[in-house]
């Protein structure tokens, strides 16, 4: 994830429309699910998910946007932001990269539209982060925030998960231990589950839309306790 990306739209919605159909509308409408069977989604409960907030699709664009998301869950998800990071630093985009910020468009408005994750049955989600991604600036910028300051996740649908475990996991390499991030559900709006559209459905995955976080706690525990550095974020409404 590109260090201060500026997203794939400039302040994406929390009112207003969304193909006509006012957010007020669609937050009281589109409910909660909690995660589904492996690659049990398909497109038709996409269409779904559009009809219950009052959207119709056809079969093509359910089909887009579950194509979007499944490659999202699968090595997808790294040109998908390379290509919104481009746009918005006016960058010409190849064919391939104008392709790639179509989908994470349509990921984020997924994510607007389709039931959040039970708040109630999970209070905390989580994010691995590795010290030594492919873009280590992203780690290096995480570690530097401050108790207190805002977050933004780099205005673009996010993965977390509902297991610590498997945040562990991502956040490890050969060398060592890297960061969890710690984000309550409480306010969530625009985070559903997508375990039954995932390529990898045991990483129990959540994509988040939700932008407004401030740091509210940090815990280094790398040279004592679980040797991971957590960042604990709260939501800035």
């Amino acid at each position: 994830m590109p260090k201060g990306s500026s997203g794939i739209k400039r302040g994406a919605p929390s009112s207003g429309m969304i193909r006509g159909v006012p957010v007020s509308e669609i937050e009281r409408r589109k409910g909660t699910r909690d995660h589904q069977g492996d690659y049990s989604m398909r497109q038709g409960e996409v269409r779904e998910d559009y009809a219950r907030v009052g959207i119709e699709l056809n079969d093509y664009e359910a089909q887009e946007i579950h194509i979007a998301l499944a490659r999202f869950t699968f090595m997808g998800d790294t040109d998908m932001r390379q290509a919104a990071s481009k746009f918005h630093g006016g960058e010409r985009l190849t064919k391939d990269e104008q392709r790639a910020l179509e989908r994470i468009r349509m990921c984020e408005e997924y994510c607007q539209i389709a039931p959040s994750l039970p708040v109630g049955k999970y209070k905390t989600i989580y994010r691995g982060v590795k010290l030594s991604e492919t873009t280590p600036e992203y780690a290096e910028a995480l570690m530097s925030k401050k108790i207190g300051e805002a977050w933004d996740i780099d205005r673009m649908p996010t993965s977390f998960s509902t297991s610590l475990s498997v945040a562990e996991k991502f956040a490890q390499t050969p060398s060592g231990k890297g960061i969890i991030v710690h984000m309550p559900t409480r306010h969530l709006k625009n985070a559903p589950s997508i375990r039954g559209i995932s390529q990898c459905p045991k990483e129990e995955e959540v994509l988040v839309a939700d932008y407004n976080w401030r740091v509210s706690r940090i815990s280094d525990k790398r040279t004592s306790g679980d040797g991971y550095y957590h960042i604990y974020l709260r939501h800035s409404r």
